[in-house]
């Protein structure tokens, strides 16, 4: 994002772009992912992230880097905590923001998250939660311009015979494809899509496999270096 706010058409715009979604998503692996593929442009102090031996810790508030995706395009990325009481952080970094990407995971629609703002042991399901987050951050009016992105990861732990267990249809009844993963995939994406309310918003979706010898460039070509595209198609 520009420094100044939002738009310009300077040689060397700085754009912000963050990193939300429900805990233990993958937005903090994903952030690394980019750090490693991106990092070392600008960062000559950068340390590489071993991803064979890393191991989640939940991100407390956020992380932030400083990327430069290409010679114009110098970005501030930040990953956010997804627990309940950091989401109310991510609105400070909303007005300034030209890139959010939401992430979800594809085995989300049978897993449970526990509420950090209850009593210890109410869960709730995953998907459903992020479809709430994202119907809560389509009616922030700081990002009604900017460039949303729904990263599904985890898409290698979907196949048949995880949905044949366990069934997508016990979540939602109108899905029709049985244990088809990619018609899964694209059911989950079109809800996704749909639980954001502002119904003229073009959405971006990404599919991404970070489980993979090689994931820094998966990210790299699938997302990294499609920002630019979007910002410009966004009309920054």
């Amino acid at each position: 994002m520009v420094e100044e706010g939002k738009g310009g058409n300077s040689d060397d715009v700085q754009y912000n772009a963050v990193i939300v979604g429900s805990r233990k998503s993958g937005k903090s692996t994903i952030f690394k992912l980019i750090n490693n593929a991106q990092g070392q442009n600008t960062n000559p102090n950068h340390i590489k992230f071993n991803m064979r031996n890393y191991k989640y810790e939940p991100t407390i508030a956020l992380n932030f880097s400083e990327l430069k995706i290409s010679k114009v395009l110098n970005t501030k990325l930040y990953d956010c905590g997804g627990r309940r009481i950091d989401r109310k952080k991510w609105r400070a970094l909303f007005p300034q923001c030209h890139v959010v990407m939401m992430v979800v995971g594809a085995t989300d629609y049978c897993e449970l998250v526990e509420d950090d703002c209850f009593a210890s042991g109410t869960k709730h399901n995953r998907m459903l939660e992020s479809m709430q987050i994202i119907e809560e951050l389509s009616f922030n009016r700081w990002l009604t311009q900017t460039v949303f992105v729904i990263v599904m990861t985890k898409t290698d732990e979907l196949d048949s015979a995880k949905l044949m267990k366990q069934p997508l249809s016990h979540v939602f009844p109108e899905y029709k494809g049985g244990g088809d993963a990619k018609k899964a995939k694209a059911f989950m994406l079109q809800k996704y899509k749909d639980a954001y309310k502002i119904k003229d918003k073009d959405i971006q979706t990404v599919e991404l496999n970070l489980n993979v010898p090689g994931a820094e460039g998966t990210v790299n070509k699938n997302l990294t270096t499609r920002w630019g595209k979007w910002i410009k198609e966004a009309g920054f």
